[in-house]
């Protein structure tokens, strides 16, 4: 159930055709004269017509229903089905009297069609089918942000990478070492988003780029299976240009045990038959089992074209057997897949699965790779109508929420923000709504972009370095907008991606900074707007 209801918010579930309903069926499906009629599902409240939803909205959407067949009913969602919503869902719960949907805000505003299934051997049984609209919230109710920072030193190092979501967490502070960069690991911790005792991992032949603004670094935590100790894996590019990607094992505990370097991909052996002469690895990605690398064609090989710019993935198969031979991702027709970056799905977040990423296709649209527990990739792309506003060496991260929702942000070396609301459940236009130049410092951005979500409201972090305080850019789920986090300048920043910024008493997020290479730990506090 809960698998169905992710798929349906990446948009990429079948359709089920509609159809009449038969009241000559009997409650066992059957039909006949004997036995009590299967019931007709129905809407009490709203009974007909449509009814609201604010794009961030975070309570509980409740109807009151009637007629169910409970563990048989099911609930449809602009044709989709979330199935039968028994037990503790993510997208809600269906009972005798009443549906309740769950939201965590960060919504597009547009229209959804809602409607209930009883399915019977002779024919569907449908309800009428309700409107839901989501529409933004009035500008006078948008919350402000304040950041403050704890004056303890928590590290030292050049580049900060962050990932996972909620307990699987993980925040990594990249330093120069003797001999080779050192990746210190500091995981998820309840009080203050990390952990102040770092893990200490050797990146043996890595190159240390100073103020990478897309490092070729990366971490992830994983959960504790059958009482082991939780473990780390960490992925790496060695040499300048780069010519391989390799992997570390991390055993946590009192004594962590990190295990020798692993080559997952290599440059020569194993791409060396592919039919373009390709010049290095871009960022590689550690996700569940999996890794996914950038690959990029030398600039003078020949004239650019679409496919330059590819993603090859492999899976973890266990210490004896190592990582499968890379499988290039690919997609209907040539075209680049690039820039790499988080993607945290609000409804995964309370069971700390993150197994999304954003994507750039064709230098120029947003689009999703999900992985599978087994390691299948699949690719959801958005109708080409709503190109990012920013192109080049970019940052990039997605926020998805529920019915199809993605809040997508962008942002280039020059400072540029890109804005776009997209929504993939029900076809609504796609909209772009990047904050205008004036808005924003006007100088280059030093960092990874941070996301998040506070009182329902999608937003991203964007580190300006000393020339410029670190700027909020938010979403309604219509139009963007932009606050400064007044005397608060990062040169790199992280999130902790947790739902606690959408506690309607206590809405904090703890969240990292990192300038002129000191590593400080801090908090965001996001509070309503002012009452009239």
């Amino acid at each position: 159930m809960r698998r169905a209801a992710l798929l349906l918010a990446a948009g990429i579930l079948a359709c089920h055709p509609g159809g009449a309903a038969d009241d000559t069926a009997d409650a066992d499906g059957s039909s006949g004269d004997s036995g009590e009629a299967t019931p007709t599902p129905d809407f009490l409240n709203p009974a007909v017509g449509s009814f609201r939803v604010d794009a961030n909205q975070t309570e509980p959407e409740l109807l009151v229903v009637q007629d169910i067949v409970v563990g048989v009913t099911e609930v449809l969602l602009d044709g989709h089905s979330l199935g039968t919503l028994q037990g503790d869902g993510a997208v809600g719960s269906l009972g005798p009297d009443a549906l309740s949907l769950t939201v965590h805000g960060a919504l597009t505003v547009g229209s959804h069609t809602l409607q209930l299934l009883t399915r019977t051997a002779d024919a569907p049984r449908y309800s009428v089918e309700l409107e839901m609209k989501v529409e933004a919230p009035e500008p006078a109710t948008r919350p402000t942000w304040s950041a403050t920072l704890a004056p303890e030193l928590v590290g030292t190092g050049q580049v900060l990478v962050s990932s996972g979501v909620g307990a699987s967490g993980l925040l990594g502070l990249l330093a120069a070492g003797d001999p080779d960069p050192e990746l210190r690991l500091f995981p998820a911790d309840a009080a203050r988003g990390w952990t102040t005792e770092p893990v200490l991992v050797p990146l043996e032949g890595h190159v240390l780029l100073d103020m990478s603004f897309t490092p070729a670094v990366s971490a992830i935590a994983k959960p504790s299976v059958d009482g082991a100790p939780k473990s780390m894996r960490v992925a790496y590019n060695v040499g300048l240009p780069a010519a391989q990607v390799v992997t570390r094992e991390v055993q946590q505990g009192a004594d962590p045990q990190i295990q020798d370097p692993v080559i997952a991909f290599d440059l020569g052996d194993a791409l060396g038959e592919l039919q373009f002469e390709w010049a290095a690895f871009g960022r590689p990605v550690v996700v569940g089992d999996a890794l996914i690398a950038e690959l990029h064609a030398a600039p003078d090989a020949e004239q650019p074209h679409p496919g330059d710019h590819r993603l090859f993935a492999s899976l973890w198969r266990g210490p004896a057997l190592g990582w499968t031979p890379p499988q290039q991702i690919g997609t209907a027709a040539p075209a680049d897949l690039d820039a790499l970056g988080p993607a945290p799905v609000l409804p995964d977040i309370p069971s700390d699965h993150s197994n999304t990423l954003a994507v750039r296709l064709g230098g120029a649209f947003p689009a999703l790779l999900e992985l599978s527990d087994t390691g299948a990739v699949a690719l959801t792309v958005p109708p080409l109508t709503a190109p990012l506003d920013v192109s080049g060496d970019i940052t990039l991260a997605t926020i998805v929420s529920n019915f199809g929702s993605r809040t997508v942000a962008a942002v280039d070396t020059a400072g540029r923000v890109s804005v776009s609301m997209l929504e993939t459940s029900h076809g609504n236009t796609p909209r772009r709504a990047s904050p205008k130049p004036a808005t924003l410092p006007g100088v280059p951005a030093t960092g990874a972009l941070a996301p998040g979500v506070a009182r329902g409201y999608p937003f991203f972090l964007v580190p300006y370095g000393a020339a410029a305080p670190v700027q909020v850019v938010a979403s309604d789920g219509e139009n963007s907008f932009v606050q400064p986090l007044a005397d608060l300048h990062c040169d790199a920043v992280a999130l902790a991606v947790t739902l606690a910024g959408n506690d309607p008493k206590h809405a904090v997020l703890p969240f990292a900074c990192l300038l002129d290479g000191e590593l400080r730990l801090g908090q965001l506090a996001v509070d309503p707007a002012p009452g009239p």
